[in-house]
């Protein structure tokens, strides 16, 4: 009967060039007994997918990563792997008692860094709560838009299965298979939001609706010659163009028809055209709210 230290990290995760990627690792015992000394080996994707060594790295950016618990930094250390794709561990040993020489993993190599992170917990048994450990980083202004970077961890336990520093009789215990996800880099994001009651309506132009479009774009990259618009399903009746917000202009491109009476049915594109959009630390960098309602089914001969 034994302690098992796991960590797993997000399958997935997505962030905009140059801004804060946002992680939670989850750290648990699935063992039987208490394990002693918990930590997290979280491997960090330095040099890009283009595996730039001694260039430009275009991955997270180095010694950008800060770890907290409910809050409360974590104690932590930052390693470099060597040209040899080889870093020791400040406390892990192998089986002979020596420091630990931990090997990049597969998609991991030379200015990649592995960051220990130290839990705040002398001790963890099989029965307590998951911890959730918050992690945050920077990922870089060149970072290769939808190339998706490897991030990788485990867990363990530096003492073992009991509190004392016998490595001989009592070694620590690291995760066997390690946790892996992605993060893919972004250069916008564009999102539509209902306005109104609930997340529903009734049909008719006694209901008028909003929806709002927007564009959040990298901070500091600027889009030229950005077409906002939104094809309007045919049962959705177009009203009015509410408001624009950006500091560019906004040209006409298509506007849906708003006479129901001379048309067979609804629907159609609305679009306007941002001559420019540049990436601000907020997220709505260009918006575009407009009025529907439901269309209540018509015949027209």
């Amino acid at each position: 009967m034994a302690a098992l230290p796991m960590v797993t990290v997000p399958a997935q995760t997505s962030t905009l060039l140059g801004e804060t990627v946002n992680m939670s690792l989850v750290f648990d015992n699935t063992g039987a007994t208490t394990g002693y000394g918990p930590y997290i080996d979280l491997f960090v994707p330095i040099r890009g997918v283009d595996g730039a060594v001694g260039g430009a790295k275009d991955g997270i950016v180095a010694n950008s990563l800060t770890a907290n618990y409910l809050g409360s930094p974590l104690q932590m250390t930052t390693l470099t792997f060597d040209a040899t794709g080889h870093a020791t561990h400040p406390f892990a040993k192998d089986a002979v008692g020596a420091p630990l020489i931990v090997s990049a993993p597969l998609g991991f190599g030379a200015s990649d860094q592995l960051v220990v992170l130290v839990l705040p917990f002398g001790s963890f048994t099989a029965s307590q709560p998951a911890a959730t450990i918050q992690v945050t980083a920077q990922l870089s202004n060149f970072a290769d838009i939808n190339a998706p970077l490897p991030i990788e961890a485990r867990a363990g336990f530096r003492y073992g299965n009991d509190a004392l520093d016998n490595q001989a009789t009592d070694p620590n215990i690291i995760q066997a298979t390690d946790s892996t996800g992605t993060i893919t880099p972004e250069l916008f994001r564009l999102t539509k939001t209902y306005i109104g009651p609930e997340d529903e309506t009734a049909t008719g132009p006694n209901y008028v609706r909003q929806y709002k479009l927007t564009l959040d774009v990298a901070t500091g990259q600027t889009l030229t010659n950005v077409d906002l618009m939104d094809l309007l399903p045919a049962n959705m009746q177009f009203v009015s163009l509410d408001s624009i917000t950006t500091a560019t202009g906004s040209p006409t491109i298509s506007t849906p028809g708003t006479n129901p009476v001379t048309t067979s049915q609804a629907g159609g594109t609305l679009a306007r055209r941002f001559s420019s959009v540049t990436g601000t630390a907020g997220t709505n960098d260009a918006t575009l709210t407009f009025s529907y309602y439901t269309a209540v089914t018509r015949f027209f001969p």
